[in-house]
């Protein structure tokens, strides 16, 4: 039996609600003010709340407030009562979390489609989200022995030779080596946790969509823009390639946040400078000449890798890459395609005359936009001060 919890602080009208609901065959919890209510939401895991704005202590946005920031309850549809509904309340409302908005007086009717609504969007979600970690898992067993047992391989194969041989049979230079084979092999089980765990947490933010919103602000590149320049060129440099590097940004409004930017760019460096030769250029784009788009280029000749003339297909080339996900791909476009998933955007590539060229696009804001969101975000830090002296 499906379990709603109402937070409603006139006890006529919760008395009323919940005997509703019961006769509909829902298991109701009731709560007579914020604080009881977000105490009984943990205790008891509600499938569906249903919460007045109006009450005093607590009022219904410092409930919403109080639960969505935790990760343990933020996907638990939130519905709203209140007897007045401005654009500006609901705006409030849903920036905070809330699912939808009821006006009271409303019908019984209304109220159970509104509720019926929820739960079958949450229970699409749920079974949306078992078949998204069905694939997660089923790329993580394709990939995980590869890239852990390579490294490991190193490491274990150098620490046999120094155990069994000993300093009596090695000299400085060999240790030294064996040393290096070591360090190396670990900084790459390191590196590749570290992009693991970044592949794994935004598949999860699919099926989970927790709250990110300190993570994810709107950035203007003309605040982000000197770390980019940075990354590329300590990218850059670690391959050896710094003069090859050109880069052209221009300023914008981007809706991604500096985190996820730059490991968007760090795997399209990483893939550019790995399949193209030593002393061709490597170009890194950003264009905002479309409306509500920001453009993320990359263009560089392709390696050729012996005598005859053969090239390997660089990673965005391989169309059995994109079929095959994580196991296929290698987690660089894994990650760059996760990222864009989440974020709404969209990856393009070419590869001919030994030329890669990557777009990928991402939201873009104008100055308007991000003003606007600026002055939502002050109205929403307004109404999380206020308690039950509203008026609706």
């Amino acid at each position: 039996m499906r379990k709603i919890l109402v937070i409603e602080d006139d006890l006529s009208i919760l008395d009323n609600l919940a005997l509703l609901l019961q006769i509909e065959g829902y298991k109701v919890l009731t709560a007579i003010n914020g604080k009881l209510g977000i105490e009984l939401a943990y205790q008891d895991k509600p499938d569906l709340i249903l919460c007045d704005v109006t009450m005093p202590e607590i009022n219904g946005y410092g409930v919403i407030e109080a639960l969505s920031s935790d990760t343990r309850m933020v996907n638990i549809p939130f519905i709203f009562m209140t007897a007045k509904c401005s654009g500006e309340d609901i705006r409030a409302g849903m920036q905070l979390g809330a699912d939808d908005y009821i006006t009271k007086p409303f019908l019984l009717q209304d109220l159970l489609a509104a509720i019926e609504t929820r739960l079958a969007k949450r229970e699409r979600l749920r079974q949306s989200g078992y078949a998204e970690l069905e694939r997660l898992c089923e790329s993580l067993a394709h990939t995980l022995p590869y890239q852990l047992n390579s490294p490991l391989t190193g490491i274990l194969g150098a620490t046999d030779l120094l155990r069994d041989l000993g300093d009596e049979d090695l000299d400085i230079v060999e240790i030294h080596d064996l040393v290096s084979i070591i360090s190396t092999s670990a900084g790459q089980l390191k590196q590749f946790n570290q992009r693991l765990l970044s592949y794994v947490s935004l598949k999860i933010l699919k099926i989970h969509p927790i709250h990110l919103k300190r993570d994810e602000q709107d950035l203007s590149l003309a605040m982000i823009q000197p770390s980019i320049d940075q990354l590329a060129m300590d990218y850059a440099a670690m391959h050896r390639r710094s003069a090859d590097l050109r880069l052209d940004l221009q300023n914008g409004y981007i809706a991604v946040s500096d985190y996820w930017l730059h490991l968007l760019v760090t795997e399209l460096l990483d893939n550019a400078f790995k399949f193209s030769p030593m002393g061709t250029p490597v170009y890194l784009s950003c264009d905002f000449s479309r409306a509500g788009v920001c453009s993320i280029g990359l263009m560089n000749l392709n390696q050729v890798s012996d005598a005859n003339g053969t090239e390997p297909a660089p990673l965005f080339c391989r169309a059995d890459h994109f079929r095959d996900g994580l196991g296929g791909a290698g987690i660089g476009l894994a990650i760059v395609t996760a990222i864009l998933e989440y974020h709404g955007g969209t990856l393009d590539y070419t590869c001919q005359n030994r030329q890669t060229c990557v777009t990928v696009t991402l939201p873009a804001l104008s100055p308007q936009e991000v003003e606007l969101n600026d002055a939502d975000a002050n109205c929403v830090s307004d109404r999380r001060s206020l308690t039950g002296s509203q008026s609706f």
